[in-house]
């Protein structure tokens, strides 16, 4: 049974009409009509506010589809009892080592593409370039931390 479903079984088993159960859940009658009409699946907030309305619904029965639907009824299925640990105390005990596991993982496969792409510029460019460059001024700087400007 799906959570759309389950809240059509409340809505049936309350009595009330489609309008009165939003009203009642203050959700608006295009919520429930939409849920009803399988276009949307019952959010959160409208279960929440259904468990609020309605407090003898089971929780559980609502949200994952756990038997049964009302509090006062006894589940179908046994509730299993805790377990409880018998590994040491976290403050009490030194740390015992995690197994070392030798895991091989496939080394990633590396693809090697050479593009090679000549360009051709004439060396009328090149030297047009050059040509048009002069120099502006040459610092030196020496080794004690002084410079030359020429």
């Amino acid at each position: 049974m799906t959570d759309s479903e389950r809240l059509i079984r409340v809505i049936k088993e309350s009595g009330l009409t489609a309008k009165d159960f939003a009203e009642r859940i203050e959700v608006g009658q295009g919520t429930i009509s939409n849920i009803a009409g399988g276009r949307n699946k019952p959010s959160l907030e409208v279960m929440q506010k259904v468990l609020s309305q309605f407090d003898n619904i089971r929780p559980e029965w609502l949200i994952m589809g756990l038997e049964p639907m009302y509090k006062d009824q006894e589940p179908t299925r046994p509730v299993e009892p805790a377990v409880v640990a018998t590994e040491p105390d976290l403050f009490n005990s030194a740390p015992t080592p995690a197994p070392m596991v030798n895991i091989e993982r496939p080394s990633p496969r590396i693809e090697e593409k050479v593009v090679e792409k000549v360009v051709e510029v004439p060396v009328e460019k090149i030297v047009e370039k050059v040509v048009t460059k002069t120099i502006d001024r040459v610092v030196i700087f020496y080794s004690d931390g002084t410079y030359e400007q020429r």
